[in-house]
């Protein structure tokens, strides 16, 4: 039967639609056909899309300010089996920390010196000194008033400072000795009086002295001082009975010596040198 031309036109419109070929999303054919919505890809953690960049929301501040429990997190006791460094001992510490300086020794004060004066009664001398304290100080020697010599020593006290008050006693005896002819010869005076000559032909006295001083310099090494203070002087006169005798007129008195005091203001400058 011969086909009708409806249905063999209809016919290659199917075919022909069928074969058609599906419409590209490039949008070129007048009339594209609606598709179903492609399934959006899973949004990779790099924040990269086949369109725009997507905007990655900030990282979430923790104010949780308690310890972790993260146990990779907490420090762990060392086991029994990890070996562990000993204890260093006390001779060890004791070796790494240096020694504190020692102290300087205190050096021991000077015992021995020599002093050197001049002043009234005692005269120009020169004694050996002694220290057996540093605030004391013991003395001995020679002493001369240009005719006769004396024996003399002496006690001191004195601050071991370099400016010092002082407290100090000497006595002293000065050896009989012509003063008569010393005095005539050196001074020119008159002693050829008979009573004058047999006074001062055995002359010698004692004396003691009390002073106070003020020392300036090294109480170590060398000072200087100057002393003032009060001396009691005692003369013995050997030939009193002679003296009377040729005074009054009469030979037949008889007296024993006499002896004579006197007390008067000493001065004294000096030097102190200490050697040992």
């Amino acid at each position: 039967m011969p086909e009708s031309p409806g249905e063999s036109s209809g016919a290659p419109a199917v075919e022909a639609a069928q074969a058609a070929p599906p419409v590209e999303s490039s949008g070129e054919s007048a009339a594209p056909a609606v598709e179903a919505p492609p399934v959006a890809p899973p949004v990779e953690s790099s924040g990269e899309s086949a369109g725009a960049p997507a905007v990655e929301d900030p990282p979430a501040v923790s104010t949780d300010v308690s310890p972790s429990t993260d146990p990779e997190s907490q420090p762990t006791a060392p086991s029994a089996e990890t070996p562990t460094e000993p204890p260093p001992s006390v001779g060890a510490v004791a070796e790494e920390v240096p020694a504190a300086p020692a102290a300087p020794a205190k050096r021991p004060h000077t015992r021995w010196g020599l002093l050197l004066d001049g002043g009234v009664p005692d005269g120009v001398g020169a004694s050996l000194l002694y220290r057996p304290m540093s605030w004391l100080r013991l003395s001995g020697g020679l002493a001369t008033n240009t005719i006769g010599v004396a024996a003399r020593a002496g006690v001191g006290v004195a601050f071991y400072f370099p400016i010092t008050p002082s407290l100090n006693v000497d006595v002293g005896h000065y050896f009989p000795a012509d003063y008569g002819s010393a005095l005539s010869k050196r001074f020119g005076m008159n002693t050829s009086d008979e009573l004058v000559s047999l006074v001062l032909k055995d002359f010698g006295y004692d004396f003691a002295t009390a002073s106070v001083g003020l020392e300036l310099g090294s109480p170590r090494y060398f000072s200087f001082f100057l002393r003032a203070g009060l001396s009691y002087v005692s003369v013995r006169v050997n030939e009193s009975e002679a003296l009377l005798q040729g005074t009054l007129g009469d030979e037949g008195i008889s007296a024993d010596p006499i002896k004579l005091n006197f007390t008067f203001p000493s001065v004294k400058l000096g030097f102190l040198i200490y050697f040992k």
